[in-house]
């Protein structure tokens, strides 16, 4: 799914699974800081900093009881340039496809120019 794509979402993903998400600037060695925060349905917030998504992945374990996460994920571009965004669901060592996805992973490439903010959003629906 090589594209601008800022939304992804998965459905019907088995408790024990874990989200994965990285950030890579490509067109220059501090292109993008990265921050995700990640909400389950119950239970504290998780926040991914800059170190953890840059180059990745930065791993969240996903419960059953939450029910569903969502993922708000914010590059910020520190120059001009294109960024690499890439998200999957892996559980028992198998990616689950995202939904509506030919594909098993999401990843998407955003152009920005210095001082944008750009959002990507992931949700997870637990089984």
């Amino acid at each position: 799914m090589a594209n601008d794509a800022r939304v992804a979402i998965w459905s019907n993903v088995p408790g024990g699974a874990q989200l994965l998400i990285s950030v890579n600037g490509t067109t220059a060695a501090s292109l993008v800081t990265a921050k995700a925060t990640v909400f389950p349905g119950e239970g504290e917030k998780v926040v991914l900093t800059d170190a953890d998504l840059q180059p990745g992945a930065a791993s969240v374990a996903l419960v059953k009881s939450a029910r569903r996460y969502t993922a708000l994920l914010d590059v910020v571009y520190t120059t001009d340039g294109t960024a690499e965004v890439a998200a999957e669901v892996v559980a028992g060592g198998k990616r689950i496809p995202p939904d509506g996805s030919p594909d098993d992973h999401f990843e998407s490439t955003l152009a920005g120019v210095k001082g944008q903010s750009l959002p990507v959003t992931f949700v997870v629906v637990m089984a």
